[in-house]
């Protein structure tokens, strides 16, 4: 069976519309889906005794967990109470509930633009400002509406930010009145929430730095030195007799008391010479010699004795002689 030419033709243009239109359908079936693929979500974290969460208002710590409660303590009397959905629960400042709310606001996870809720429940705390009939009931209204850059101390993060607000119901009076409103930022790198701003208390913060500065270097120190002994005590003077150096001169004190003993009289000393006879003076002690040398020891005598003197006379001598 064979076609005519203008027949095949026909076909064959059937044959790429249709193609056409399947691709195009694929198209834009496809187009939703890559900007849904592209849509930033956040998924719920979760949190360990212990964990440290840094803010320009102090140092919160968690402390503890109560009833899928997280806890952070500041000290001082401060306190940050979040559920597990990251819902805020309560704000003790100075020992003083500031914010306390049953049941608290809960976050839908995984967080994207456009997700919004609404939670009625009890403010069990006092108002933050005078309102008419005001009954403690309230709702609390959220609604994440928008992705963007936030700038800290800690650095600049890619956050979603989040609307919180307060409204009074209950009397007819005061029904509606809204009295808050606070703005959240959750940074997924960071995993919390990394600056708050609003007009309530204990919610004007910003995420502060993560890591401590770096110390300055350490210069190495040189070694000590060696402990030098003690020295021992200097030895005093030794006093030196005269005795014990020969030819020092005798003490002061013992020439004194040499000084102070009565003379005795030498005792009679005989002295002769050869060949003659000596002759003495009892008077004096001074010999005379009629030698030569009784002449040289006359000559030099200081004795003034007459009897030396006659003895060492020249007559004498002669006679001795």
């Amino acid at each position: 069976m064979t076609l005519s030419r203008p027949l095949l033709l026909v076909r064959l243009v059937g044959l790429a519309a249709l193609a056409i239109g399947v691709t195009t359908a694929s198209a834009v079936r496809l187009i939703p889906a890559a900007s849904a693929a592209d849509k930033p979500r956040a998924e719920r974290p979760t949190y360990q005794v212990g964990d440290k969460w840094l803010r320009t208002d102090g140092i919160y710590v968690l402390v503890r967990i109560d009833k899928d409660v997280y806890v952070y303590s500041a000290g001082n009397g401060k306190e940050f109470h979040l559920g597990k959905d990251l819902g805020i629960v309560k704000i003790v400042l100075d020992g003083r509930p500031e914010l306390d709310l049953d049941p608290a606001p809960r976050l839908s996870w995984p967080l994207e633009v456009g997700k919004w809720g609404v939670t009625r429940g009890l403010w069990r705390s006092p108002p933050p400002q005078p309102l008419a009939n005001f009954t403690g009931n309230v709702t609390v209204g959220w609604q994440v509406d928008a992705y963007e850059d936030v700038v800290t101390p800690a650095g600049t993060f890619k956050a979603f930010r989040i609307i919180y607000k307060f409204e009074t119901i209950g009397a007819s009076f005061g029904s509606g009145q809204q009295f808050g409103q606070v703005l959240l930022w959750y940074a997924p790198d960071a995993q919390h929430f990394v600056k708050a701003q609003g007009n309530l208390k204990g919610l004007n913060w910003d995420l502060n730095r993560t890591t401590t500065p770096t110390p300055p270097p350490v210069v190495a120190s040189p070694a000590p030195q060696p402990a030098t002994p003690p020295r021992p005590p200097a030895e005093p003077p030794r006093q030196r007799h005269a005795r014990s150096r020969p030819g020092a001169m005798p003490s002061r004190r013992r020439s004194r008391s040499a000084s102070r003993r009565p003379t005795r009289p030498s005792p009679t000393k005989r002295s002769w010479s050869r060949g003659s006879s000596p002759t003495t003076s009892r008077s004096s002690g001074s010999r005379c010699w009629s030698t030569a040398s009784r002449r040289r020891r006359c000559s030099t005598s200081a004795s003034s004795d007459a009897a030396c003197r006659s003895a060492c006379s020249p007559s004498s001598s002669r006679d001795l002689m």
